[in-house]
């Protein structure tokens, strides 16, 4: 059975996330809410500053149409796609927190349209990546997944500011 993300949900989980990015505080929007130490799989320890609110606003937002493109089957994931996320994320991140939202909410209206088409692609269609190649529908999911892992830090992030993020989905 295929895995399988519908636009609707897809559209539940964006709708959080952009109201979370309206809630951030314009004057705390490149604010350092935390930062340390990260242990990492391999039992050693990397010293990294965490993202801004800004910043990981500008992730949520870029990965949208990224996931669309997958589920249409137009593009892997190869060194162009990953500068071109990036380029994006940067520009992102330089908008009014609300434009962020707004720009979120059109990009997540766009990829739902096209996020059905998931079950259509064959489930050993691949997608190449930096790190080689992995099912196409799996590649889609661990997006998904890694919005919503970013999503969290940003309610964490709305919590240590002391305000409450809005309900998860």
């Amino acid at each position: 059975m295929p895995i399988q993300i519908d636009g609707n949900t897809l559209l539940a989980y964006a709708e959080r996330a952009m109201q979370a990015i309206e809630m951030v505080p314009e004057e705390r929007r490149d604010s350092l809410v935390w930062q340390g130490t990260f242990r990492l799989a391999d039992g050693t320890t990397k010293e990294e500053k965490a993202q801004t609110p800004a910043e990981l606003a500008a992730d949520i937002v870029a990965a949208l149409p990224i996931m669309a493109s997958m589920a249409k089957g137009e593009s892997d994931f190869d060194a162009a796609v990953h500068d071109a996320l990036h380029a994006e994320q940067t520009r992102v991140a330089q908008l009014p927190m609300r434009e962020i939202a707004a720009l979120g909410r059109r990009y997540a209206a766009e990829a739902a349209q096209v996020i059905d088409a998931l079950g259509a692609i064959p489930a050993d269609a691949t997608l190449k990546t930096p790190r080689g190649e992995m099912p196409r529908q799996v590649a889609a999911v661990l997006l998904f997944t890694h919005v919503v892992h970013h999503r969290g830090q940003l309610y964490q992030m709305l919590r240590t500011l002391g305000l409450r993020p809005p309900g998860f989905l």
